[in-house]
């Protein structure tokens, strides 16, 4: 199994995830692409967890009295982070014939989000 499979973010060296893609009839692409977009999803999962306690922290703070919806905000976010996700390596099992695909997000471009907050 490749490294990334029991630790995707590296020791919180880079922020990533893993999907999967069973053997199957489909072209190598398609099982690829189904691989990838389960890491994005997954990738998604944590962004907005951690999204939702910003959110949270930064309506706590509010004194002015208005109001911010934290489902749109965790959208936008999430959804920006996402963009710089880009696969980084593929594998697949040499007996079952799943495919394994990581997904990182460039840690460029999470630097520039992380200064834009």
């Amino acid at each position: 199994m490749p490294l990334w499979y029991n630790d995707p973010c590296l020791g919180g060296t880079v922020l990533g995830a893993w999907g999967a893609s069973p053997a199957s009839s489909k072209t190598l692409g398609e099982r690829r692409d189904e691989a990838a977009d389960q890491a994005r999803t997954q990738l998604a999962r944590s962004l907005r967890v951690q999204v939702q306690a910003m959110t949270k922290d930064f309506e706590g703070n509010r004194d002015d009295g208005t109001m911010t919806d934290r489902n749109q905000v965790s959208r936008v976010i999430t959804d920006s982070r996402l963009e710089g996700a880009t696969v980084r390596a593929l594998w697949e099992h040499p007996e079952t014939g799943e495919m394994l695909v990581w997904v990182v997000i460039d840690p460029k471009l999470l630097g520039k989000i992380e200064k834009g907050r």
